[in-house]
């Protein structure tokens, strides 16, 4: 074997080489750089390291497929867009930290809707308690004597008059109405309806009789929608007492008293 630093042939039994001294190699004395055992431990270190991230990653992506809905944001049982401490499914304004509710349905939430029960009202400009819809209709005046229709019926076994509000553009608190009636001489007003009067045996009010020229007229009403409003199925009784023989048309006006609007106006005859 020749000795790789000096090249003098040297026996294959010895380790150092007779002439320089530096050490005999050969191929089947070379180790290789890593042993068996060191090998082995490198690719287990590899395992544990994608182990480590492949575990995470797997965990991560059943839970967003769980609570991570179409629009890639958490799903509405657990998210809140607005942080207002509702959840979006509990939230009807998600988008609106500043509400969360709307009982009326009216698109307006309950803490900004000045009306929250009344699906038909959200705002009172004026703060007079009236709605700003109904307010806006009620200065309007080519509207007077349009908000509400009645039929009329001339009951001759109780010689009087029975209208039913049959179509109500709004509903107006009963003690917020007034009832006019004239015979073209007289002119008399009932403004004494207590619209807490109403209740589940009283659903009737005798107002009283007034005195016009040609008679005595008594008037009452009935609350048929038990919500301490008149509107649509609500029904008034004129009953005449000593009426004159001949033929006499009265003229009737529904007034709401804040804004001296016109809601309704009609004409009664004993012919009709």
């Amino acid at each position: 074997m020749k000795c790789p630093k000096c090249g003098a042939e040297n026996p294959e039994v010895k380790k150092f080489c007779g002439d320089c001294g530096g050490i005999q190699t050969s191929e089947e004395r070379i180790v290789p750089a890593l042993s068996v055992p060191e090998a082995h431990s490198k690719r287990h270190r590899w395992l544990v390291l994608i182990h480590a991230i492949a575990i995470p990653v797997i965990l991560m992506g059943s839970i967003l497929g769980v609570f991570y809905s179409s629009d890639f944001s958490w799903d509405a049982s657990i998210r809140d867009h607005d942080g207002d401490g509702y959840a979006d499914s509990d939230d009807e304004f998600p988008y609106d930290l500043t509400e969360w509710t709307d009982a009326d349905e009216d698109g307006y939430g309950d803490n900004g809707d000045a009306f929250p029960d009344d699906p038909t009202e959200w705002s009172d400009a004026d703060n007079n308690g009236i709605g700003d819809n109904t307010d806006n209709l009620l200065s309007d005046p080519f509207n007077s004597g349009k908000f509400l229709t009645f039929d009329v019926d001339y009951i001759e076994a109780l010689q009087g008059f029975g209208v039913t509000c049959t179509q109500a553009m709004i509903e107006v608190p009963w003690s917020e109405v007034s009832v006019y009636i004239s015979d073209g001489i007289e002119l008399v007003c009932w403004d004494n309806i207590d619209a807490e009067g109403f209740g589940d045996y009283t659903l009737t009010q005798d107002l009283g009789t007034l005195s016009l020229i040609t008679c005595d007229v008594k008037l009452l009403v009935t609350e048929m929608q038990r919500n301490e409003s008149l509107g649509v199925g609500d029904y008034i009784m004129f009953k005449l007492e000593d009426s004159l023989p001949e033929t006499v048309t009265y003229l009737v006006w529904i007034i709401h008293k804040s804004t001296e609007t016109t809601l309704a106006q009609f004409t009664l005859a004993e012919t009709a």
